[in-house]
């Protein structure tokens, strides 16, 4: 009854948050706006394109991961604010696997070392304590979320 109404899709309940928040990245993703690349963000020198399975910085090519670049690419879309942990988890991972918060520590710091590696605008990742991470350009102000 929802699609006769004119939904674009119905989950029915139970569902599995992972497959919620990939169908509305989907929906997002298919109303970008005509001459951006739904999958692309640029930041300073720093571009991570999820379309093209790409991320350069500095004009190199960051030799990210699949999973490096979506976390990156999420960083990216959350700054200079902080991107929640589960929200990390559930756009870097994308499978209905369980994604461990240690392991996510672990990638942060690779791509941490990748960036800098890299050369170019100096970006840093601070982490917020139980909350989540935040992708910054040296010499910005610190923003708090608003409660």
């Amino acid at each position: 009854m929802a699609l006769k109404a004119g939904a674009n899709d119905v989950i029915i309940s139970p569902y599995n948050p992972y497959e919620a928040v990939l169908r509305l990245e989907a929906w997002a993703s298919a109303r970008a706006t005509p001459g951006h690349p739904s999958g692309g963000i640029r930041l300073g020198d720093l571009e991570v394109d999820l379309d093209a399975f790409a991320a350069t910085k500095n004009g190199k090519a960051l030799p990210l991961t699949r999973l490096e670049r979506r976390l990156l690419y999420s960083l990216c879309q959350h700054h200079p604010n902080i991107a929640p942990i589960d929200r990390l988890l559930v756009f870097g991972w994308e499978s209905l696997d369980d994604p461990d918060a240690a392991l996510l520590k672990t990638h942060i710091s690779h791509i941490r070392k990748k960036l800098r590696d890299a050369g170019g605008l100096p970006f840093e990742i601070v982490s917020q304590q139980s909350v989540g991470y935040a992708l910054r350009m040296a010499g910005e102000q610190s923003r708090q979320l608003a409660s």
